[in-house]
């Protein structure tokens, strides 16, 4: 995976979790770019 394809993902991620809590599915992806 890309670069800028990971920091995507972390930003989409920290976006969401600002607006609501994170499924369970969300937290395990979460993890793995971290």
């Amino acid at each position: 995976m890309e670069m800028k394809d990971i920091i995507a993902k972390v930003n989409y991620y920290a976006k969401l979790s600002k607006e609501r809590k994170l499924t369970e599915e969300e937290i395990k992806d979460r993890e793995i770019y971290r």
